[in-house]
């Protein structure tokens, strides 16, 4: 990203303001300072109690997290490309440091371009200089606001949730909550003051403070704080602004300059695949459920397309699903995770990955097992499908017919989905899929028919050497079988297309009572036993399936958003819309351009 500007000396005209106002200040406040003695100031410091200071700091760090939203709103508003997590860090350590030692866009710039160098000295001299604008703009809002009174000051106060629509609302609305924030944190450091009476002329003396160039505003400060409460005793004035420096620039100023002391991470190697290429990113998919990008999750690769995860954001959490793509690292997974400001965690991965994991210092726990169907040699005859032919035979007793749908009939899948979802407590999501008419036309469908209705559907997800299971959905009476009928007839369809594999997703793994409770509540499957015995009817092989995350406590906690991710999914991309695809009436054929064929 450039943003244009002509030199870098742009990054601070306000530098040669900084002396001029620190020696007016100090002329200003020649008879304040004149008969106060350095044991009466530190004496009014410490007599604050623990409560103002307490308060302060809660405020304080309540005025750097708006620091840091405003900062990531300000990079999407541009469109930097920075992920928030390292541009929102990026803006709190650039206000920390150079609130401390002044020449703000200057400072501020210069700390930026540490924090962010693929940026740019002049891009990030443009951003600071817009930063400083947006800043006076919000202490003048919140000024004239503190003057009109406490009503309009709220409307201000509440603009982050007001305004949280738009990218320029937001971003306005976090700056003003941190100048609001920092700006109570002084008035609650200023003993015997009326912190609502007090307000305006903090604010003011913020801006003049900003204004000044000089580090934290200091003696602009003090002096416009003086000449505006002049009921206050100067030494209780002067002990709060100290005070208030210790809390709010001196703290978070030695935090700062230790972070960037640190050797910076480089950014993750992994970016997201652009929509438009995401169909040329499929073919490469080591497995077909990175199909699931085609619903919310995204495909990160490196440059060269050769190695990467999908991965998908769960709370907190960045989870990486599946099988990656060649040799991809956990490293490179976290380093993306990390600037994106989340918890990195491997779901569902295989046991290359997790070995890889392991080897990492990882912590790694089993989940549960894929059921994969062997196409080179599977056929519902075999010894382990005994359980298969017996509910294909009461399918076919029942007159059930299954056909391929090259058009599926969306209005009846759609209300026989909505049917199974009342009955089993709403749809999964995430890792899981849910009904959506359009990843539903790239995806293979099994339909079922009995007494010419619909009455049980199965979608898998294609890749040229794998299908696997997306969704089942069957009406409450639907014949025994027609699902089994469903799925048999899908994996004939799958190695007559040449598929070596076909995926019947999760299975239950270990003692019963776990597979029932612990494993479905973190989404390793979702399955209830008898979900579990309809697999295993088609006789599959079953693979093991890891977690995965640098410790304990974060694997526990990718799990536990893992699992809010599932049971409380985002809503589908787009509503389903009636009458795309031919539906199927009632007591009508199955619809035209399906493969028909009767359960053996």
């Amino acid at each position: 990203m450039t943003i244009p500007l002509a030199a870098p000396q742009a990054l601070g005209p306000g530098r040669w303001l900084a002396l001029p106002a620190l020696a007016l200040s100090a002329w200003l406040l020649r008879d304040d300072l004149a008969g106060l003695e350095a044991r009466e100031l530190g004496g009014a410091v410490l007599g604050l109690g623990a409560g103002p200071w307490a308060l302060a700091l809660a405020l304080s760090a309540l005025s750097f997290l708006a620091i840091g939203r405003a900062e990531a709103a300000l990079h999407a508003r541009l469109g930097t490309g920075v992920a928030p997590a390292r541009a929102a860090r990026a803006g709190r350590r650039a206000v920390a440091v150079s609130q401390a030692v002044g020449l703000g866009p200057a400072s501020a710039g210069l700390v930026r371009w540490r924090c962010l160098p693929e940026m740019g000295l002049a891009a990030v001299a443009a951003l600071s200089g817009l930063a400083t604008l947006l800043s006076l703009l919000g202490l003048g809002l919140l000024a004239g606001a503190a003057q009109a009174g406490w009503p309009a000051l709220a409307l201000i106060a509440l603009a982050p949730v007001a305004l949280r629509g738009g990218r320029a609302g937001g971003l306005l609305g976090w700056t003003l909550l941190d100048h609001l924030a920092a700006a109570l944190a002084l008035a609650a450091l200023l003993p015997g003051a009326d912190p609502v009476a007090a307000l305006p002329a903090v604010l003011l003396a913020l801006g003049a403070g900003l204004l000044s160039q000089s580090p934290g505003g200091l003696g602009v400060l003090e002096a416009t704080l003086l000449a505006l409460l002049p009921a206050l005793p100067p030494a209780e004035v002067l002990a709060g602004a100290l005070a208030w420096r210790l809390c709010y620039h001196a703290l978070p100023a030695l935090l700062a300059t230790a972070a960037l002391a640190r050797p910076a991470p480089p950014p993750s190697a992994l970016a997201p695949v652009a929509p438009g290429a995401l169909d040329a990113a499929l073919l490469r998919a080591p497995q077909a459920e990175w199909g699931l990008a085609r619903q919310g999750a995204e495909l990160a690769l490196d440059p060269d397309g050769s190695e990467g995860w999908m991965v998908r954001r769960a709370g907190a959490a960045l989870a990486a699903i599946g099988r990656p793509l060649g040799a991809a690292s956990p490293a490179a997974f976290a380093a993306l995770a990390r600037d994106r400001g989340l918890s990195p965690l491997l779901y569902k991965c295989d046991g290359r990955a997790a070995r890889r994991a392991r080897a990492s210092g990882w912590r790694v726990l089993r989940l549960g097992d894929e059921a994969v169907l062997d196409l080179r040699g599977w056929s519902p005859e075999a010894p382990a499908c005994r359980r298969l032919r017996r509910k294909l035979r009461a399918a076919s007793a029942s007159g059930v017919a299954v056909a391929m749908a090259d058009a599926p009939p969306l209005d009846a899948m759609a209300a026989l989905s909505a049917r199974w979802a009342e009955a089993h407590g709403g749809e999964r999501g995430f890792s899981m899929g849910r009904f959506d008419p359009g990843p539903l036309g790239r995806q293979a469908v099994a339909l079922a028919w009995a007494e010419g209705r619909l009455v049980a559907f199965a979608s898998f997800h294609r890749a040229p050497r794998e299908w696997t299971l997306d969704l089942l959905r069957h009406e409450s009476d639907a014949p025994d079988g027609a699902l089994h009928a469903a799925i048999a007839l899908a994996a004939r369809q799958a190695q007559g297309a040449g598929a070596l594999r076909l995926s019947l997703a999760g299975v239950p793994w270990g003692a019963r009572r776990v597979a029932a409770g612990l494993v479905p509540a973190i989404g390793a499957g979702a399955e209830r036993d008898g979900l579990g015995q309809f697999k295993r009817a088609f006789g599959p092989r079953l693979v093991p399936r890891f977690a995965a995350a640098p410790s304990w406590p974060r694997l526990l906690l990718g799990l536990l958003c893992v699992a809010w991710a599932v049971r409380r999914p985002a809503a589908p991309r787009a509503p389903i819309a009636p009458g795309r695809g031919p539906c199927h009436a009632p007591g009508g054929p199955p619809p035209p351009g399906a493969v028909a064929e009767a359960p053996p």
